[in-house]
């Protein structure tokens, strides 16, 4: 089964190709409100998630209330991701736009300009920082950079504006930890940069790696 999985407060959720919802605690448990609704991807943090149907419907759940929220959207939504702090959700479509929109104040969703001019293909997030993969093979970043999360270098501690990583590959996708960023290139390589305290990066670096630094697996 293809899936994608997110770590809840108390669980694990899982959502399968065929757009079931199942919640992993001590037993698995699938979620009938939630089920048939096509949906096509998800986002969390330790108390919220929100999925995405076909249709282009954000379907929010929390720990404080199990029953789901249906908030339409119909911009023709690809995928979506959650950037902690500030809790700030971006949504990317299969035209390359970006919406994004605050927690606690859906249904207000704008457009993001300086993303979407970009023709984004997927986005990451992660405690602070937000890295976008274009349909060119490029990567841009916005957020923290204190740990070298954005990998640009130990002298910007912060993107404030959409600003250009640079690899010398094409990008085809991108995930984030906390405050590190991996990326896989359409050659199969993988470029890693932010914090490695604890072998997040999976390279043999302490601490800060603040320059994309390919990875090389023996």
């Amino acid at each position: 089964m293809n899936s994608l999985s997110f770590p809840l407060l108390d669980s694990t959720v899982l959502l399968s190709d065929t757009g079931t919802i199942c919640y992993l605690s001590k037993k698995p448990i699938i979620n009938e409100s939630l089920l048939k609704k096509n949906y096509i991807h998800m986002a969390a943090n330790i108390n919220e998630l929100f999925l995405l149907n076909k249709t282009g419907c954000f379907i929010s759940s929390s720990t404080k209330n199990k029953s789901p929220k249906i908030i339409p959207y119909g911009q023709n939504p690809a995928g979506m991701t959650i950037q902690s702090r500030p809790k700030t959700f971006y949504i990317w479509t299969h035209s390359g736009d970006v919406y994004f929109f605050l927690s606690g104040r859906l249904p207000l969703i704008r457009i993001m300009e300086a993303y979407s001019a970009k023709n984004v293909l997927m986005m990451a997030s992660g405690l602070e920082h937000t890295v976008a993969v274009t349909r060119s093979g490029e990567l841009y970043g916005t957020g923290q950079n204190d740990k070298g999360q954005l990998g640009l270098g130990s002298g910007c501690y912060i993107a404030n504006s959409v600003t250009e990583i640079k690899i010398p590959e094409k990008a085809i996708a991108v995930t984030c930890g906390n405050a590190s960023t991996l990326v896989v290139t359409e050659l199969g390589n993988l470029y890693v940069f932010g914090e490695n305290n604890y072998g997040e990066l999976g390279c043999p670096v302490e601490g800060f790696v603040v320059n994309p630094k390919k990875n090389r697996f023996e």
